[in-house]
Order: structure tokens, then sequence, then C-alpha cells
């Protein structure tokens, strides 16, 4: 019968970290830093009011139109 190993925690708190931990490149660090704030930069765009009404705005328009 095969036995598991326990899992060991490993907690990181910036991408330098997180990439250092899984072994990957400095370029995987600018990758990860670079995603991470267009995620940030993205939702805070999505919570604007403009932009919701834009959205759906043009949801409602194009559902109105396709009757």
């Amino acid at each position: 019968m095969a036995t598991t190993k326990p899992q060991k925690s490993v907690a990181v708190r910036t991408a330098e970290e997180l990439v250092h931990a899984l072994g990957l490149s400095m370029a995987d660090t600018a990758e990860l830093e670079f995603r991470s704030e267009l995620i940030v930069a993205l939702a805070k765009i999505k919570q604007r009011p403009l932009f919701a009404s834009l959205v759906y705005g043009c949801a409602r328009h194009n559902a109105s139109a396709a009757d």
C-alpha cells in the first residue's frame, strides 16, 4: 500500500518569492508581476460606474435590437 508524504505549506508575499519557491526564472517573475498589475487595473476599471453603464447599456441595446 502506497503512503503519501505530508504536504509542506509555503507562504510567499511577492511574485519574486513565489517564483523562487516554484523554481522558475526571473523572466517569470516579471510576467507574474505584469499580470498581477494588469488584473488589478482591470478590476479598478470594472468597478467604475461609467464602465458598468456602458457594458450593461450595450447589452440591453443589443438584446432589444435582436427582437
